[in-house]
């Protein structure tokens, strides 16, 4: 409805509003992290639940879900499936102060391909 008022009535939302459109927060690490984590690190799980977990935990950018994605990157099963998700979910970590040697890590090549197409 705000969008209609916006383009038919002419209405500008307060700019506090208008503000937090654009913020962009880091959620908190929390339990749904810790399920999550927990999630791609059984190897008893399910390998689709598993991989929505992967493109998930990069919303916490928390040094355990960087490990949990390292620790991925190295089940041969999980790679074959989703290496390039690896790859990109660790991409997303580039430039976080616990992720400073993430191009000099031995990771598989198709987690380095995934991580080649998040940049």
């Amino acid at each position: 409805m705000i969008v209609h008022y916006m383009e038919v009535h002419g209405y500008r939302p307060p700019e506090q509003f208008r503000d937090g459109l654009h913020a962009t927060a880091e959620p908190a690490w929390d339990d749904r992290a810790d399920r999550l984590r927990g999630l791609l690190l059984d190897t008893a799980e399910d390998l689709e639940f598993r991989c929505k977990a992967i493109t998930e935990l990069p919303h916490w950018r928390h040094p355990a879900a960087f490990e949990a994605l390292l620790q991925v990157a190295q089940d041969d099963e999980l790679v074959d499936i989703a290496g390039d998700q690896i790859g990109m979910a660790l991409a997303a970590y580039e430039g976080a102060p616990f992720a400073t040697d993430l191009a000099n890590r031995d990771l598989p090549s198709f987690v380095r391909l995934g991580m080649g197409a998040a940049q």
